[in-house]
């Protein structure tokens, strides 16, 4: 990565917040820049084409359509990569990872209501050893990546997600949202890259024959009814500096669960801190996944986060390499 100046690494954070729900979201983001909008818009561009940002775009929460989601771990051995070609071919599977550890291969898979998770696991693992891991409860779903020297740079509070999701059993999907035809047709709009120009919603709002009063208010709503999470940029950690990470899985009492993934969740080097169900071949129900600059220095985040929610017995999986990483499309989710 070259070296950013300080109003870029500031754009950079900006871009990683949820994109206000106002006539010209870039003349926002860059008064905090100290950029005008034209810049900030031109310096966004250059930041997509050069791949430290990834897209900017809708995160969904495909629970308030009915989907089943899970993380699948396979003991894949040396026939990780092969697997990997056939897995990422599935529309569900949003990340892939190859990872040190005897569970190699990594991935996560939704599937939609009339799907089941298990025969879809089957179907792409060819025999191979697995285990499906389905969330319990979410305590953190993001990363703030800090690059600049910013200390007034707000970070969003860290609370549980998924709104009515959360402490729901393991693996059923949420009752689906009840959703318009026009929220439908905004929801699959929204999946797609955000128009970098001044007036995106307005841009929006042309192509949908709608107002851009009525996409703003319909944003607001899908994100009052836990479908839409946010809109914002995702950044390529490895390329924005952050070499290494790890999933770190902790094996702790239920008792003493939920305070342990409260003081991992602050850590703003901690990206996404679940619970998840256990297999006897695998006691471990706190996940929580960690960025640093360097292996040293995760190795050393890991050491103090063991300390901090005393978990003593924990796995530490480092990326080998990303195999897949990119937002599932739910559209026509409803129709």
């Amino acid at each position: 990565m070259s070296v950013l100046e300080p109003k870029q690494a500031r754009l950079l954070e900006e871009l990683q917040c949820d994109f206000s729900l106002v006539a010209r979201p870039f003349e926002q983001i860059g008064l905090r820049c100290g950029l005008g909008e034209e810049e900030t818009i031109a310096l966004t561009r250059s930041f997509l084409a050069g791949g430290l940002i990834r897209e900017i775009a809708a995160l969904i929460d495909g629970r308030r359509l009915g989907y089943r989601s899970a993380l699948v771990a396979v003991r894949a051995g040396a026939r990780a990569e092969k697997l990997a070609e056939r897995i990422n071919l599935h529309p569900g599977v949003s990340h892939n990872y190859l990872r040190e550890h005897d569970w190699n291969l990594w991935f996560t898979l939704a599937a939609p209501p009339q799907a089941g998770l298990s025969g879809e696991v089957q179907r792409l693992l060819d025999g191979a050893e697995a285990m499906i891991l389905p969330a319990v409860r979410t305590f953190k779903l993001r990363m703030l990546v800090r690059l600049s020297d910013n200390q007034n740079w707000e970070q969003e509070p860290i609370a549980p997600e998924g709104g009515q999701e959360a402490g729901r059993e393991a693996g059923l999907p949420s009752p689906p949202a009840s959703l318009s035809h026009f929220e439908v047709r905004l929801m699959d709009r929204l999946q797609n890259p955000l128009p970098l120009v001044a007036g995106p919603w307005r841009e929006i709002a042309e192509a949908l024959q709608a107002t851009e009063d009525e996409v703003l208010a319909a944003v607001g709503e899908l994100k009052e009814k836990g479908v839409l999470r946010r809109i914002s940029a995702v950044l390529h950690h490895r390329r924005a500096g952050y070499q290494a990470n790890a999933m770190v899985c902790f094996r702790l009492p239920e008792e003493r669960l939920a305070e342990a993934a409260g003081k991992a969740a602050r850590l703003p080097q901690v990206s996404h801190c679940y619970q998840r169900e256990t297999r006897p071949q695998w006691p471990y129900s706190l996940y929580a996944m960690v960025h640093a600059r360097t292996r040293e220095d995760c190795d050393a985040l890991v050491r103090d986060l063991a300390a901090g929610v005393g978990g003593e017995d924990h796995q530490v999986l480092y990326s080998v390499r990303e195999l897949k990483k990119q937002r599932i499309k739910y559209l026509g989710a409803h129709q």
